[in-house]
């Protein structure tokens, strides 16, 4: 059983909006299928939102926060995004593309030029671009932290995981490979 899932309903197979209906139908309809599809996969617990004007004018919440202890979900709950987070980075760094502050074909080393003690047999760190860390393709291991670290425990600052980069390994030559990297994205961020 699914345990946790937010559920992001990009496009659906429905007319959210049209002219015949008002936009209150829309959501009711909206909420109903959100219920339906939460109960069709059986997972566990989820929200759904709408903003409009920079304001939550509508919530939605399915199901349990915490299966064991039964403990409904609510504006309350903290769901844990894990990899969802990757697709907020990907968009920031294209935002900052089309702002002309950036390009994908940079090299990080130029973004973090303590980058180069990367452990890197290929001697070729310049190449790994932004790019190639948005495309899990820059070599880097998924594996490649050092130390158990949480992801659930908030970094105080970047000194924590700069002196870690002589550690972080190239696994294979960057461009060349595609192999998950939540680092490469940890890195973009």
């Amino acid at each position: 059983m699914v345990k946790w899932v937010i559920l992001i309903l990009l496009s659906l197979p429905v007319p959210v909006l049209s002219q015949e209906r008002s936009m209150d139908q829309s959501i009711d309809d909206l909420g109903a299928l959100f219920d339906r599809k939460m109960s069709e996969l059986q997972v566990v617990g989820g929200a759904m939102g709408i903003v409009r004007d920079g304001k939550l004018t509508y919530a939605k919440h399915y199901g349990n926060a915490d299966e064991e202890k039964q403990m409904t979900a609510t504006n309350e709950t903290i769901y844990v995004w894990g990899s969802n987070t990757k697709l907020f980075t990907t968009i920031a760094i294209m935002q900052l593309r089309d702002h002309g502050k950036l390009s994908l074909d940079d090299p990080l080393v130029k973004y973090l030029p303590s980058f180069r003690k990367l452990d890197n047999p290929y001697n070729n760190t310049e190449k790994i671009t932004l790019r190639l860390l948005m495309g899990h393709s820059a070599g880097l291991q998924n594996g490649s932290f050092p130390l158990p670290l949480s992801w659930h425990k908030p970094w105080h600052s970047w000194a924590q995981l700069e002196p870690l980069f002589p550690y972080f390994k190239v696994d294979h030559e960057p461009g060349t490979k595609y192999q998950y990297s939540n680092l490469g994205l940890l890195l973009l961020g």
